[in-house]
């Protein structure tokens, strides 16, 4: 006996008709955790939150330090790789563990065009 498919009753994607720079005025008035959230929007949105140039990092994200750390690393890598310009970084200054990372942190990220830095308490 053969299953019938049910229809999709979405209409056109119209989020991704959308201009570019209309994406981005979006995205810039949206935290990180809803820009993140976009990217189930469409694969056009999803691209342009892998690749938004503001990065605001939270520890409280993640179950571990290592984890945390591993994030930024991985996150700043994928700027300088894909050669992008960060507009913005903001990295919080606790747990101590993190201190000895907040350099190569801050060298990564201005060896990437950065333009501002934050430093959350």
């Amino acid at each position: 006996m053969k299953r019938k498919k049910k229809k999709n009753n979405v209409g056109p994607d119209r989020n991704s008709d959308l201009p570019e720079f209309i994406i981005l005025q979006i995205m810039s008035h949206l935290s990180t955790s809803q820009i993140v959230q976009t990217s189930v929007l469409s694969k056009t949105w999803y691209r342009f939150q892998k690749n938004y140039p503001v990065l605001d990092f939270y520890l409280l994200h993640h179950h571990s330090v290592e984890n945390f750390r591993h994030h930024v690393y991985k996150s700043l890598s994928h700027f300088s790789q894909a050669k992008i310009l960060l507009e913005a970084v903001c990295f919080p200054l606790w747990p101590e563990e993190l201190f000895p990372h907040l350099d190569s942190w801050i060298h990564l990220a201005l060896d990437n065009g950065l333009r501002k830095f934050r430093v959350r308490l």
